[in-house]
């Protein structure tokens, strides 16, 4: 039997926002992706890193000033998300001072963008072990990332449409706001991109970046 590590990391970005609420949004993302590392044969990334779940936070100008209430409430959400106890403080603190400094330079509010990826290392002692079939693709090789793209006709098949909605959603690949009116491209399990975006993300992918519903190879 292998054995598995998880393995958390946290990225953080911050933009200033244009309203005049003076409070800080957390944007958290939840990506998850498997890695399977054969000890003589190297190591096999399986897919892209894909996003799992995303919640939102907004955190009070009042709530800036209180670190370990603010702490204790995104480990809260932290924890419901399944990251472990030893990360989670550590997390949160770092989210909180992100926040705090971001807001003390842009005081009519702040964005923050957090990435949590989560890593599921599989290792296993025997170089020729493969889980449920996973590595039996005759295309791979020891090391190699499988990908397999979607078709171009699939890709040239893709719809456009206007985003209409008030705001507040973003593109999950780039992470960047939609703008009312903006022209985005709308995948068939109906969630929408920036066309540049999931373009260059099909010629590596088969499969959309939120739910991973499959197009045609």
């Amino acid at each position: 039997m292998p054995s598995v590590e998880r393995i958390w990391d946290l990225r953080l970005t911050g933009t200033p926002r244009t309203s005049d609420d003076h409070s800080a949004v957390v944007n958290l993302f939840f990506r998850q992706q498997l890695v399977l590392q054969n000890l003589g044969s190297g190591i096999t990334t399986y897919g892209d890193a894909a996003i799992v779940a995303r919640t939102r936070m907004v955190l009070p100008p009042g709530f800036l000033r209180l670190p370990v209430e603010t702490s204790v409430h995104i480990g809260y959400i932290l924890d419901q998300f399944g990251v472990d106890h030893r990360d989670q403080s550590s997390f949160a603190m770092r989210i909180w001072d992100a926040a705090r400094d971001l807001s003390r330079l842009h005081p009519r509010g702040v964005r923050v963008t957090a990435i949590l990826d989560l890593t599921i290392l599989e290792i296993s002692e025997v170089g020729d072990w493969g889980m449920h079939g996973v590595m039996e693709q005759p295309d791979s090789e020891p090391g190699r990332v499988v990908r397999r793209g979607a078709s171009k006709s699939a890709i040239l098949g893709l719809k456009e449409k206007v985003y209409a909605a008030e705001g507040g959603d973003c593109c999950s690949i780039c992470l960047e706001d939609f703008h009312r009116a903006e022209k985005v491209t709308e995948l068939p399990c109906s969630h929408v991109f920036h066309r540049r975006c999931i373009i260059k993300w099909l010629e590596g992918s088969n499969s959309c970046p939120l739910c991973r519903s499959q197009l045609d190879t």
